[in-house]
């Protein structure tokens, strides 16, 4: 018992001595950063179903019903590179067949996302599409071209305010020299590197938290307005004191 009592004495003592080693002269400081951007991506889901007597019939209606939002979508300046396939489903209708006609045992559905680089299109092809009665019309979602380049700016924006912190201090406080021992990204427990940066939805001002997976998607209403992200980051700078 004694032995155990000592060894958590030692150990205590240890720690204590570590956390005292850990903050003796060194300077340990913040710096925080914040850039707002007006969305310039927007992004949708519609569903087209075509059903059949047969597997390939509905097969083929479902794809003519594409081909003719495609091309409707071309007209108003669309091409393919807008256009990718989230979902492909054909084999039997579980759902609404007919109960005196074989005519829809069959069903396929195709779900597409349309991609938009001009927000000034989002309803031009949201209406084209609603002409040929989709299924459905979802997920309206917005996005920044320059993600990638604002976390940078953002994360550079931070740093160099954590700096401007440790020398404030070091001026008030008559230090001389100092140099970076440590630094860390704050932003989220991964650092800020989330490739893409959505945001579901229509509210203006609407602020977007960084998670650890990324960014949390944020679900408003169904207008057609581009919300505006907000960046935010935070580094922890330990100056090594003489």
């Amino acid at each position: 018992m004694k032995l155990f009592f000592l060894s958590i004495i030692i150990l205590f003592s240890f720690q204590f001595s570590s956390a005292q080693d850990y903050r003796e002269n060194k300077l340990i400081v913040y710096g925080n950063a914040v850039i707002k951007a007006q969305t310039d991506i927007a992004t949708f889901t519609f569903s087209i179903i075509g059903v059949g007597s047969s597997l390939d019939i509905a097969l083929n209606n479902a794809k003519d019903k594409i081909k003719l939002v495609n091309n409707e979508l071309k007209n108003i300046g669309l091409n393919d590179k807008n256009l990718s396939t989230s979902y492909f489903y054909s084999g039997e209708n579980q759902n609404d067949r007919a109960f005196l006609s074989s005519s829809r045992d069959y069903k396929t559905e195709i779900k597409v996302v349309v991609t938009l680089d001009s927000l000034t299109l989002l309803e031009k092809a949201i209406t084209s599409v609603s002409k040929f009665e989709p299924d459905y019309i979802s997920d309206i979602g917005f996005a920044l071209k320059n993600y990638t380049k604002l976390s940078k700016d953002v994360l550079e924006k931070a740093t160099i305010n954590a700096r401007e912190n440790a020398e404030i201090l070091a001026s008030q406080l008559g230090i001389t020299s100092m140099k970076p021992l440590y630094v860390e990204d704050l932003s989220f427990p991964n650092g800020n590197n989330s490739s893409m940066n959505y945001v579901r939805g229509s509210r203006n001002n609407t602020e977007v938290t960084l998670v650890d997976d990324g960014t949390q998607v944020i679900r408003s209403g169904n207008t057609f307005f581009s919300p505006e992200i907000k960046l935010v980051a935070k580094v922890q700078v330990i100056y090594e004191l003489p």
